[in-house]
């Protein structure tokens, strides 16, 4: 049974409440002439405070009032006292500063959205202009409080034509417009009395003011239509706004009489605009209530409520109380998990918008699967990031995309856009000398790497060789040349070679430059895997790390690393584009006898999922380039704050260091015992329910890996997590040197190190390859023993 008073407070509380100051008579005609103006608009529910100070500016009320970030929609000051108006800096209500003195009325507006302040003053003391001025500005304050939408948006006249009628109020009859000016008898005595002049220069002192009045009337109309043409098709009809509050009720009943009987919709066309800005406006609202909550009584309830249910579709308001009263209490009370530990980033608002257009068209059947509007978005987007991020012109689609030598692709996980760069690379050689087979063709790859590339590798059937690091993590050049010619000793043929940008362990990144150099001597495809840094390249002073890129024959990025989440989205670039685009069939080949089905793996997603090009062409023309620079940049400011503090602590060794929003640390100390004090120590944090980090290894080092990945993150946000961290290794160290000698079991620390809140990148595969196909081990080839037990040690997981 729906309650009219739910969806009255609800409302109210988006909407907020107009609050009349008055310092004046109470018994003055410009005060009766207010109070009877906004006690019949019904716009908003109205407050009146009548004020004792000499000088309404230092009423802490009106300050309050206007200053603060109260739920207030429009804020209006009656004086009679005050010669100049307040000076004022308001962001969240409208302001309208009404001052009367003898012989004139002047109004001083203040609304938000239109940066509109110029004093409109009635040219006559008259009730009916008083009132045109009033409905005027009311229109545009209405306007920008932005109420629900209804059925009238479905209309097709003007919006800005049917606001300006709509608010000029019908219970007195306008004759503004035809008015002749009315000069009170006395003056006109006085003034025949004294000279014709006289009689000439008043008037005409009059028909300016007249005229200077409407033309600031006229720019303000001006200034709201344009606001009102700007959101035409997606703005509410101001003009058909009745009271929200009161006939919300008889919107849905009449809403209701529309549908066919038997019909199965849940929302009508005529519904869908309507919930879209209430569910916005809610959500908005949500996030700034801070109340306290009795979760307990809330739970029952809601419960008791809600045992049955409902039978008929029911209104969304009834479920945005339902959320606002029993369920969002319980939510905001719960703990939170500070996680870093994840790599993928957080939604953001602009994922939300993105998620809402790609369902929505699908929903309408304006895009499908093969839509021309994918391959031609795809194309956009692929060169929009590719230029931001430096690729030479080679990498990018020309002008001609069909004929291009160059472009790109948009892939769904690394392992794909890896596996698409080795068989392109596979069958180039091929090509080239048909007596070899796969299994002869060698990949080499630093064996910090992510294991996407052994997975690419165990399902394009070749063998893999993975080269040593050095003490910065890199791969070792020399031990690539030395791997190189022992393999070509052995009759088998190099072909690829992966460099990585930003290993998943330390944030590390191989000599790109260097590695082309040896690459280039024996014809091999050069593929950067620059995943981790992906939007860090846009930012000038990250460039650096693809020196050498020119060299290069492919190279990927992850968007849904340390950025928007949704959806993942691997930016594939090479010089070769047709000879990637002729290696799709092979791939689809691959994915389909591996999955089980191809199509039924990627249709199983959400539509932003599906339709990559369309969300990925809504994100970057939403945060711009300038946009998303600044969002990498704000995060690389946090994880340098937050290494600066952990670097202090005694008792923590950080390992690397890396531009990239990673932090690799480990526990000072010898330690020779397995499971080690750092994987411990991890598996401790995570089981805390304090802290998220996640577990790597790097050279056969245990490290714990702390990353940032929000915009919304704060210094004191880091600095609050340094301090959580601090604390759990002090709790740490208490109960491993106390009583209790806590020891985790393998098993434990697997449990807990491995946690899925934090490996949450999905591979399109029913199976996760532990290390790829047997790689080449030269009897020779010398190895240290950090080396030689990095190659016992759990490989790093992405």
């Amino acid at each position: 049974m729906r309650t009219p008073h739910m969806l009255t407070a609800l409302e109210y509380n988006i909407y907020g409440a107009a609050k009349i100051f008055s310092d004046a008579d109470p018994n003055a005609q410009i005060t009766a002439n207010v109070f009877e103006y906004f006690n019949g608009s019904s716009f908003w529910p109205i407050s009146v405070d009548y004020l004792n100070e000499s000088n309404a500016c230092r009423s802490a009320k009106f300050a309050e009032a206007v200053s603060t970030s109260a739920n207030t929609t429009l804020v209006v000051l009656v004086s009679d006292n005050m010669i100049k108006p307040c000076s004022l800096n308001t962001t969240s209500a409208s302001v309208f500063q009404i001052l009367n003195h003898a012989d004139r009325t002047q109004i001083y507006p203040t609304i938000l959205g239109l940066n509109y302040s110029d004093m409109i003053q009635p040219y006559s003391k008259g009730k009916n202009e008083f009132i045109m001025v009033l409905d005027m500005l009311t229109a545009a304050a209405m306007y920008i409080s932005q109420p629900l939408p209804d059925a009238t948006q479905l209309t097709d006249e003007l919006h800005w034509t049917r606001t300006m009628g709509t608010f000029k109020r019908n219970r007195h009859e306008r004759r503004y417009q035809d008015e002749v000016i009315a000069i009170p008898i006395g003056w006109v005595i006085v003034i025949g009395c004294v000279s014709s002049v006289f009689v000439v220069l008043i008037v005409g002192a009059l028909i300016g003011q007249r005229v200077s009045q409407r033309r600031r009337l006229r720019r303000l109309k001006k200034k709201y239509e344009e606001l009102l043409r700007t959101s035409a098709g997606a703005s509410v009809h101001a003009g058909e706004m009745e009271p929200l509050l009161e006939h919300s009720e008889e919107r849905g009943s009449e809403l209701s009489k529309q549908v066919e009987v038997g019909s199965k919709r849940a929302i009508r066309d005529t519904q869908f605009t309507r919930y879209m800005k209430l569910v916005a406006l809610f959500l908005l609202n949500e996030s700034k209530r801070k109340p306290p909550f009795e979760i307990a009584s809330t739970i029952g309830s809601f419960l008791q409520k809600r045992r049955e249910w409902n039978k008929e579709a029911d209104d969304l308001s009834d479920l945005l109380n339902d959320l606002h009263t029993f369920l969002l209490p319980t939510m905001a009370a719960s703990k939170r998990i500070r996680n870093h530990g994840a790599l993928i980033g957080v939604p953001s608002l602009v994922d939300v918008v993105a998620e809402t257009v790609c369902n929505s068209l699908e929903a309408k059947h304006f895009i499908w699967e093969g839509s021309p509007l994918l391959d031609e978005l795809e194309v956009v987007v692929v060169n929009w990031l590719g230029r931001a991020i430096g690729l030479p012109e080679s990498f990018l689609f020309s002008e001609h995309a069909s004929n291009s030598t160059g472009g790109g692709l948009i892939l769904g996980s690394s392992t794909e856009s890896i596996l698409v760069a080795l068989i392109a690379a596979r069958q180039r050689r091929l090509a080239v000398d048909s007596t070899k087979t796969s299994k002869e063709l060698v990949a080499y790859a630093n064996v910090e790497t992510c294991s996407a590339f052994e997975n690419a590798a165990h399902l394009a059937e070749v063998s893999v060789h993975m080269i040593i690091c050095d003490e910065n993590f890199r791969m070792d050049i020399g031990a690539l040349e030395r791997a190189i010619a022992e393999d070509i000793a052995y009759g088998l043929e190099p072909f690829y070679v992966h460099v990585t940008i930003g290993t998943p362990s330390t944030g590390a990144w191989d000599d790109l430059k260097a590695i082309a150099a040896v690459a280039s001597r024996h014809d091999m495809w050069v593929h950067v895997d620059a995943g981790y840094a992906c939007f860090a390249l846009i930012c000038d002073e990250h460039k650096p790390l693809i020196n050498g890129i020119e060299q290069a024959t492919s190279i990927n990025v992850n968007s849904h690393f340390s950025s928007e989440p949704t959806p993942p989205a691997i930016f594939l670039w090479t010089r070769h584009h047709s000879t990637v685009k002729d290696t799709s069939k092979v791939v689809t080949r691959i994915v389909t006898n591996t999955s089980g089905g191809a199509s039924s793996y990627r249709r199983n997603q959400s539509s932003i999922a599906f339709y990559k090009p369309l969300a990925k062409f809504i994100h970057m023309r939403i945060y711009g380039m300038d946009g998303l620079r600044c969002r990498v940049r704000k995060i690389a400011t946090i994880t340098a704050r937050m290494r600066t503090t952990l670097a202090k602590d005694t008792r923590i060794e950080l390992v690397g260091d890396s531009p990239l929003p990673i932090i690799a640390f480990r526990l000072k100390g010898y330690d020779s015992q397995r499971p080690s004090r750092t994987r411990m120590f991890c598996a401790f944090v995570n089981a805390s329910g304090e802290v998220l980090l996640s577990y790597a290894t790097a050279r056969g080092i245990d490290i714990a890996r702390l990353t940032i990945t929000y915009e919304n993150a704060t210094p004191k946000y880091a600095d609050e997590s340094c301090q959580l961290i601090a604390a759990l290794i002090s709790s740490f160290e208490e109960e491993r040197t106390g009583n209790k000698r806590m020891r985790m079991s393998e098993s434990e620390c697997e449990k807990y190190t491995n946690d899925a809140r934090i490996c949450n990148e999905q591979i399109p595969f029913p199976y996760t390859v532990r290390c790829g196909a047997m790689p080449i081990e030269p009897s020779h080839t010398a190895e240290t023993s950090d080396n030689q037990n990095h190659r016992n040690a759990p490989q790093t997981k992405c």
